[in-house]
């Protein structure tokens, strides 16, 4: 306990981290104008213009609607013929409804899971420059070779570091969280909108919060491991491109359940990630593709991030333990 508090004094002290930490739970406010431009009902005139719009799609379905199910249908009947199976076009589907022509604003909770899904973007990267910024600044200086000499066991010594970071990064994602939260409510109600807070967005502040701490973990690993700051960011941000997104997304078959990106999505928005999966037979008229929707789960997503923090956490470790100063 004696190296964890003074380990958390230092990285308060750092003036770098607490900016970052400060300018991360400033971005929250962006969110206030994006729900509040979200939850704006339609006016009067957009309502008038609805209803003009769909009148005409009326009449011209009443004039030239016939013409164009039978169009679809002989087409249907084509591509069936080819495919050797029967296909569904939606021929009988394709008649207007007034709700397309007509806009309202998502449920709130709808909202914050999509808003959280591209806004943690900048809570992630916080807290992964946090880890990285305190633990690597200690090899840049040399002060971790000083730290040693007053306290020789290194394991001691990593698991303060690697504690005192993963507090900061829970607190952080913690209040982030909940700024997050208040901001897209403060945004939907100054709309007009219904704003209902549910135990599931509540669940969601906590899941941040977990996520951050352990995105922070990852982050002071990296800098164990490559003892730089630069470095790890390179790593990090490099196996986002080559893994994630080129070797599991483009190159292996079904290789996006198992992306960093996906699983960390489903696991903070506590909803299933979607990705699209190209399927392909071959069949008495040819190759046939098509994509398919994939989801990965909340509890995957929470396993999976896991799982990788603690792969690279005890890579970490062990190196730190064995390799010269």
């Amino acid at each position: 306990m004696r190296l964890l508090g003074v380990e958390l004094l230092r990285l308060r002290s750092r003036a770098a981290i607490v900016l970052l930490l400060i300018a991360g739970l400033a971005s929250t406010a962006l969110f206030a104008w994006a729900a509040y431009s979200s939850a704006q009902p339609m006016t009067e005139a957009q309502l008038e213009e609805a209803e003009r719009q769909w009148e005409l799609a009326q009449e011209d379905w009443e004039e030239h609607g016939p013409e164009q199910v039978e169009q679809c249908e002989e087409a249907e009947a084509t591509e069936s013929e080819l495919a050797g199976e029967q296909l569904d076009f939606g021929c009988d589907e394709m008649a207007p409804e007034r709700e397309w022509y007509l806009w309202e604003p998502p449920p709130f909770d709808e909202f914050v899971a999509s808003a959280l899904q591209s806004g943690q973007m900048i809570m992630l990267l916080v807290a992964l420059m946090v880890g990285v910024t305190f633990v690597a600044a200690e090899f840049s200086s040399g002060s971790i070779g000083t730290w040693l000499t007053f306290e020789p066991r290194r394991l001691p010594v990593f698991g303060s570091k690697v504690a005192a970071t993963a507090l900061t990064g829970l607190g952080f994602g913690l209040l982030w969280g909940a700024l997050f939260l208040g901001a897209n409510a403060g945004g939907y109600a100054l709309a007009g909108s219904e704003v209902m807070l549910e135990a599931t967005q509540l669940h969601m502040v906590l899941r941040v919060g977990a996520t951050a701490m352990a995105v922070a973990v990852a982050g002071a690993a990296l800098a164990f491991l490559v003892r730089h700051t630069a470095a790890a960011l390179g790593v990090a941000i490099g196996y986002l491109i080559a893994v994630d997104l080129i070797a599991l997304t483009m190159m292996v078959p079904g290789g996006q359940r198992w992306t960093v990106t996906n699983n960390v999505t489903a696991w903070t928005t506590g909803r299933p990630a979607s990705y699209y999966e190209e399927i392909c037979t071959v069949e008495a008229g040819g190759t046939m593709c098509d994509y398919v929707e994939r989801t990965v789960s909340m509890t995957q997503g929470g396993i999976v991030t896991l799982a990788v923090v603690l792969v690279v956490t005890v890579l970490a470790l062990v190196t730190f333990r064995r390799r010269d100063i």
